[in-house]
């Protein structure tokens, strides 16, 4: 008989693509779409590490990143629904591409292993307010 003796866990992260209407300079932009001004300020110091990425049609660069982020875990479409097994994500990433046109995407991840905000942060709805895909890492 084999006997685990590491802890056993549940952990998860999830990774979101985020298209918000141009690049976020302010906390004041987000603030009033994300729900509790500790998520806002979250999401504003995770974008404050990263370039925005112009989401062009275009742009074979930008969409090849999506795909590869869609391709690291299951895909759920902005409704929370799982994306039809037919559907590459090379083509959601060209849709979602192609939906937000213009736009600007940040990329996010969140993990509740790593406390029970960054949970919430996770599986709180953090993003109902702007068009985006989510990646489970589960």
């Amino acid at each position: 008989m084999k006997i685990k003796l590491s802890p056993i866990t549940n952990s998860s992260s999830s990774s979101f693509i985020v298209a918000f209407d141009k690049k976020i300079t302010s906390l004041d932009e987000i603030k009033d779409k994300i729900m509790f001004i500790e998520k806002a300020s979250q999401v504003f110091h995770d974008i404050q590490k990263q370039s925005p990425i112009l989401l062009d049609s275009n742009d074979w660069i930008c969409i090849h990143k999506i795909a590869d982020e869609l391709n690291s875990g299951t895909v759920y479409l902005s409704d929370g629904v799982r994306k039809d097994k037919k559907d590459s994500e090379s083509d959601i990433a060209k849709s979602f591409v192609k939906d937000n046109e213009g736009k600007v995407a940040y990329f996010f991840e969140y993990s509740d292993n790593d406390s029970e905000f960054f949970s919430e942060m996770e599986h709180g709805d953090t993003f109902r307010q702007f068009k985006h895909l989510v990646t489970s890492h589960h």
